[in-house]
């Protein structure tokens, strides 16, 4: 775990060991080490900090005690402990870290002056890289988006914000858990002629309808708000189309089209294939020799090619009912 506070301390070189034999002289050779030549911290967001340890060594037969302190780009960097000794053939462990202020490179060195009596001065070059926090905008409007400087990710908390859903067809948005929900615009005006609904884009919208059509010619369809629809009779006389063929001069009756029988006999159309002397009798167009098959049964055959491979196991259907082989 890394300790929340370091202490830091800057002080004077401290006195070497002494071995003393009584004539203030010391005995034996010191000397100091790092560990490594090169801290490297790589990118570190600004705001968070990174923390790397390394060695100091005395090598010799006596300890050594040192001071240090940094030097070069030194801003973001924190070092400890700033003095202590380290016993004989022994080690102690020191403390970086580094705590970008600004993007960009920082590249300091940590300075180790001591008493050894090889006059060792120790440097560990430090290398590292303010990183910019990543934008963390989700495109909820919903959502406040920070960095967790310390875990390294973007934190999205859901917030109790006024909200836009961009549909026409709510009003009131609120965010609810992260979603933006807004209440449901009632678009019913109350007229039975008209069809209510809502365009996300544009709102309410009221569509006339056309179900007022009752498909008879000789009458005035309309919709009232009040009555709904209504259908008016004609004036008796009116021009209008039975559309049977076998008929001429439809007029209006009584809100009914209708019209004088052509002579028996006249030629007319049907349209069914399957006759073929289609003819007015008593006013309806058919042939008179003609009987229409049942269900099932074959209305007429074509030849159009070659019979196709298993096509009389498998024969084709189309939707008006004809059948297909080959």
């Amino acid at each position: 775990m890394r300790p929340s506070r370091l202490v830091w301390a800057v002080t004077a070189l401290v006195a070497g060991a002494c071995d003393c034999d009584g004539t203030g002289l010391s005995s034996g050779r010191s000397s100091l080490r790092a560990s490594t030549a090169v801290l490297d911290f790589g990118s570190v967001y600004v705001g968070a900090e990174k923390q790397l340890t390394f060695s100091l060594t005395a090598p010799g037969e006596l300890p050594v005690s040192y001071a240090a302190h940094l030097g070069g780009d030194t801003f973001g960097y924190l070092l400890g402990p700033a003095v202590g000794r380290v016993p004989a053939s022994a080690g102690i462990e020191i403390i970086a870290l580094f705590r970008p202020g600004a993007v960009g490179p920082a590249n300091g060195r940590a300075i180790f002056e001591s008493d050894a009596s090889d006059g060792s001065i120790v440097v560990v070059e430090l290398l590292g890289t303010g990183a910019p926090a990543p934008d963390c905008e989700d495109g909820n409007g919903c959502t406040s988006d920070v960095f967790d400087v310390e875990r390294g990710r973007c934190v999205h908390r859901a917030e109790p914000f006024s909200c836009q859903d961009f549909s026409a067809c709510t009003s009131n948005d609120l965010c609810v858990e992260g979603v933006c929900l807004g209440e449901s615009l009632s678009c019913d005006d109350d007229d039975p002629c008209t069809d209510d609904f809502c365009d996300v884009r544009s709102g309410c919208v009221h569509q006339i309808v056309a179900r007022c059509d009752d498909s008879n010619p000789c009458t005035t369809d309309v919709c009232t708000a009040n009555e709904g629809c209504e259908h008016e009779d004609l004036p008796d006389g009116t021009p209008c189309d039975d559309a049977i063929a076998c008929t001429f001069g439809d007029i209006c009756l009584l809100g009914s089209c209708i019209g004088v029988n052509i002579e028996d006999g006249a030629p007319c159309d049907d349209h069914d294939p399957c006759s073929k002397n289609d003819q007015c009798v008593e006013g309806v167009c058919k042939d008179p020799n003609y009987v229409p098959k049942g269900p099932g049964e074959l209305k007429f055959a074509r030849h159009v090619g070659p019979l196709a491979p298993l096509a009389e196991a498998n024969p084709l259907i189309d939707r008006d009912g004809t059948t297909w082989i080959g």
